[in-house]
């Protein structure tokens, strides 16, 4: 099964690094073979939320939003609909990206 995302990859997560404030987000996922994919963002103060991606082409999902005002850490991770199966797909055990 392919599925790829790099948070250290210009790529894959733009700006890399801490964004400011109110700053814009964009965030893609590699996964040909996904029948759909959302992007869930939590952070401790906030709550979380679910946001559906704005495009998917040549196999990758992208998503682009507004990082909150508040100065907090924003967590995320993928979920994917494969032949009828659900996945999640985020940070590695080791939390090295």
């Amino acid at each position: 099964m392919d599925i790829y995302h790099n948070s250290r990859d210009i790529e894959f997560r733009k700006p890399f690094g801490a964004s400011p404030c109110g700053g814009n987000i964009e965030l893609s996922l590699y996964a040909p073979k996904a029948d759909y994919a959302v992007l869930r963002l939590y952070a401790d103060e906030a709550g979380e939320g679910l946001i559906d991606p704005v495009s998917f082409e040549n196999g990758t999902y992208t998503w682009r939003f507004s990082a909150p005002m508040d100065d907090l850490v924003l967590w995320y991770f993928f979920v994917l609909s494969i032949d009828d199966n659900t996945y999640c797909y985020g940070n590695n055990r080791d939390s090295l990206g």
